[in-house]
């Protein structure tokens, strides 16, 4: 890698074309990134949804598994940061459910898992 590349997610993958898969929070000081754990990842078992919080300044980070899925680049969740700094994350698995699983990251730090939902129809 070249000198002063940080790696966010180790051994995870994502897809170039979806929405909002990397993002910042309101004051730009926290970049979030979802993945998906690939088949040859240690830290998660492969296919788990993870996003990770990573301080800008300190460098410190924290990743979140969202659940499980399977090892598909398409399972990545989106990510919405609101204007209260919360932050929502969502994925389905890829061509398989329509069913959603999202969770919230309310302003306290801590992480909420929401109950599945479907999209409504098209």
């Amino acid at each position: 890698m070249p000198a002063g590349t940080t790696t966010v997610i180790q051994d995870a993958a994502w897809s170039w074309f979806e929405d909002s898969r990397v993002t910042f929070d309101t004051t730009g000081e926290t970049l979030y990134a979802s993945a998906v754990a690939g088949q040859r990842a240690v830290a998660e078992p492969p296919g788990s949804v993870l996003l990770t919080e990573l301080d800008l300044g300190s460098g410190s980070r924290r990743t979140v598994n969202l659940g499980q899925g399977m090892p598909d680049d398409h399972n990545s969740a989106s990510i919405w940061v609101a204007p209260s700094d919360e932050v929502t994350t969502s994925w389905s698995h890829h061509n398989r459910t329509p069913q959603l699983q999202t969770h919230r990251r309310r302003t306290d730090g801590a992480w909420l898992a929401l109950p599945p939902s479907r999209p409504p129809p098209r």
